[in-house]
């Protein structure tokens, strides 16, 4: 198939071509269209108790869904100078009006509170609170701005949604930034790998069609459904990077044909290796990213769409475009010299590849050494749930959530909020005598400082006067004060723990209030800053076991068909985790710990965000296989040729090691880029993948994989007959389909095998034979 569909790219280049041309137009109106399509955030769940809990509190007691928060702040005038007050009532007179604007709350309004102004009280801050879905309100935010009347104050706007606001610009800023440098940068390295400008132009123009084509679909997508603005970077990220992998391995092996061949043959024979192991390649990189989409939050599940999409774009053109663009350069890929190169293939990796096959033990253990030392601290791993942190401490918003936390306090002994439900009014002698009840039973525990709702309203009232609670709402000072904790079927606890209780404490205190009982068939979905966090990462990680599980067992399914062998697939499995390990190691030395935060310009919070290692998994999994299948296939290649074990490993590494460690080089340009981005996240997954992909492709893929494999021997190839038979003779077809080659195109003489016999033309197997079946 593969050999055919190489003659076909040949004969069809020109209409390939032009049909790709006129892709890349159709593409440009999304590309400028899209930022405006991408949604900012992503990170809720929506399922979760926590989240049932604040939809019970909009809908029925009248919480609002959006806030937009502004500080206020004077070196000298505190909350008491009537000019303080002056001035902020007066920089708020432009607000009412404003679309979907339900109530703005300040320290000495109706709804205002003691813990809205500073321990200073040189400080406070107002709350706009919206009766509208995040993205509307993000929407108001320039009106808002236009809005807010300059005076003496200092303001400093925050919330969610200027954070996602802030997300979103400079997502787009980032990429400009990352584009401008890496484009340059990969094609120095590329002229480095092929001496060449022509050859080193035509990956950078397939990774560049590819992200174009996919961003334009993902306009489309966003169009009709929610795609988080994380889409944009990691689909730039890895679109790059695997577009110009494909594309290097493909005119690679094309450089390597056409010198014995004519074009239309070395153009078909090329597809016919190298544009299967991208097929597959590419095929194990959309399922470990695919497995992104299990997950319930938008941000993930946009990265994973965007993800597979480019790979898939990326597939695509490397084999279409690529072997039609190589068919109508020929020779001339070679044209515009700029660094010389010898005929000779360089001595370093055949040199390497014979001293691995001689101490194959030797470089096992220093390999795992190493790999353990980096993975290392993995093991002190903290998940936390994103929010501002996320921004450079530069942004408005990112500064306002730091005044929000230190100065006032918010989300640091913040209030357990059970949101307590019947079938019935919850305002009914039974229930209050539940909820009196249920309200004693927690303020039992030691954690817990004190407690607010309609059966705490004072001390001194006794549990009969609770229950004659709805006799006295007829007067209006008591229905404005229970109207604060109750709707007509629901009503809202607020538990405050003690101060200073830490993060494991005030969780541990969360799942206690979760376990008392209520009685009278009441039920209570636990909200609030802490439950949703736990809510938040619980979800996730539950979900994370069927991904692991979806990725492991789909790219087994994949290399199992590729190989037809059953040690293979696994053992790729096993190299992909140690891949996966020293990256998880590296995240956390740098994030969590802090290392390297002057260089990156991030501050560390102690913990890592929790969708990181979720979307490393699914990116790194796929990403780490593509040097496999591209090793493993060459390996292959030779083993079919000869069924000498070693001889094969080691000329599968002599003759891809330099074209693996260069692909992955310009991965880890491209990815390791956007270390130098404004969002952490995207900082922590570009900078994993960057280091994982180096660990990858030195110690994991040229190292320890062919010293694992001269171990095993001829047990890397075994399979039983029937599961061979079963899944087919996937390799045959080359054999049969491909022109014979002669000796001289094996290899040559001074490259060697083990054993030290040289290299001639072994008699063509085909898969199945001398696989141990």
């Amino acid at each position: 198939m593969f050999y055919r569909l190489g003659h076909v790219a040949y004969r069809r280049r020109y209409a390939i071509i032009v049909a790709w041309l006129l892709l890349v137009a159709l593409s440009i109106p999304g590309l400028a269209q899209l930022q405006g399509a991408l949604s900012g955030g992503g990170f809720q769940n929506g399922v979760t108790e926590a989240d049932r809990a604040l939809a019970r509190m909009q809908s029925d007691l009248h919480y609002f869904p959006t806030s937009v928060t502004i500080i206020f702040s004077h070196p000298t005038w505190t909350v008491a100078d009537p000019r303080f007050v002056s001035a902020l009532h007066g920089a708020l007179s432009g607000m009412p009006g404003l679309a979907h604007l339900a109530r703005i709350d300040t320290f000495d309004g109706p709804n205002g509170s003691p813990k809205m102004v500073s321990p200073d009280r040189h400080a406070t801050y107002a709350v706009l609170n919206f009766q509208a879905p995040l993205e509307t309100v993000q929407k108001e935010l320039p009106r808002v701005r236009a809005r807010l009347r300059p005076t003496a104050l200092r303001t400093i706007i925050t919330g969610d949604p200027p954070v996602y606001a802030d997300m979103e610009r400079l997502s787009v800023e980032d990429l400009a930034q990352v584009e401008k440098y890496t484009f340059p940068a990969a094609l120095l390295l590329l002229v480095v790998v092929f001496g060449t400008l022509v050859a080193a132009g035509v990956p950078l123009l397939i990774g560049g069609v590819s992200v174009a084509v996919t961003l334009a679909i993902l306009y489309l997508i966003a169009r009709v459904t929610t795609v988080s603005t994380f889409a944009l970077n990691v689909t730039t990220m890895i679109g790059l990077g695997i577009g110009i992998d494909y594309a290097l391995l493909i005119v690679s092996r094309f450089r390597e044909e056409i010198a014995r061949r004519t074009i239309e043959d070395a153009v078909a024979v090329t597809v016919a290796h190298a544009g299967r192991s991208v097929l597959f390649s590419g095929g194990t990189v959309v399922l470990g990213l695919s497995g992104l989409l299990m997950f319930k939050a938008i941000a993930l599940r946009s990265m994973g769409i965007g993800g597979a999409l480019v790979v898939g774009v990326a597939v695509v053109a490397s084999l279409t475009l690529v072997p039609a663009v190589l068919g109508l350069l020929g020779r001339r890929i070679d044209a515009l010299p700029v660094l010389r190169r010898g005929d000779r293939v360089s001595r370093f990796w055949p040199a390497t590849a014979r001293l691995v096959m001689r101490y194959p033990w030797a470089f096992i253990v220093l390999t795992l050494i190493a790999v353990a030392t980096i993975a290392w601290p993995a093991g002190e791993l903290r998940l936390n749930i994103p929010n501002a942190t996320i921004l450079p401490t530069s942004v408005e918003s990112r500064q306002g959530y730091d005044i929000l936390q230190t100065t006032f306090q918010q989300n640091v002994d913040s209030p357990i909020i059970p949101v307590v439900y019947g079938p019935g009014p919850i305002l009914q002698p039974r229930y209050i005598g539940a909820l009196y009840d249920y309200t004693r039973a927690i303020a039992r525990d030691r954690d817990v400082a004190s407690i607010q709702s309609i059966v705490n309203l004072d001390p001194h009232l006794t549990r009969s006067d609770y229950l004659d609670l709805p006799a006295h709402l007829a007067d209006p000072a008591v229905a404005s004060v229970v109207a604060q904790f109750a709707g007509t079927h629901s009503t809202l606890v607020a538990v405050y723990p003690r101060h200073g209780l830490s993060k494991d404490a005030a969780e541990a205190l969360a799942r206690r209030i979760h376990a008392i009982p209520l009685g009278q068939g009441l039920r209570r979905d636990l909200g609030g800053y802490t439950p949703g966090e736990m809510d938040y990462v619980g979800a996730l990680y539950s979900d994370f076991p069927k991904a692991i599980l979806f990725v492991i067992g789909s790219t087994l399914l994949v290399l199992l068909a590729l190989f037809h062998s059953v040690v293979l697939p696994i053992k790729a499995v096993v190299m992909n985790s140690l891949s996966l390990l020293g990256s998880y190691g590296a995240l956390v030395f740098i994030f969590q710990q802090g290392h390297l935060s002057n260089l990156l310009n991030f501050s560390a919070t102690g913990y890592t965000d929790e969708m990181t290692p979720i979307v490393m998994f699914c990116t790194l999994f796929g990403l780490s296989m593509d040097y496999e299948v591209f090793l493993l296939s060459r390996i292959q290649e030779e083993y079919l040729k000869g069924g000498r074990n070693d001889y094969a490993v080691e000329q599968g590494l002599a003759r891809t090691g330099r074209i693996i460690t260069s692909a992955a080089l310009i991965l880890v340009v491209v990815a390791g880029s956007f270390a130098f981005t404004n969002l952490v996240l995207v900082k922590a997954v570009g900078l994993g993948l960057a280091l994982a992909i180096l660990i990858d492709a030195t110690l994991i893929r040229t190292l320890l994989v062919p010293a694992t494999m001269r171990v095993l021997g001829h047990w890397n190839w075994w399979a039983p007959r029937w599961l061979d038979h079963l899944i087919g003779r996937v390799g045959g077809e080359m054999a049969t389909t491909e022109p014979a080659r002669t000796a001289a195109e094996y290899g040559t003489p001074d490259t060697a095998s083990p054993d030290g016999a040289p290299i001639g033309e072994p008699a063509v197997k085909t898969a199945g034979q001398g696989t141990g079946t």
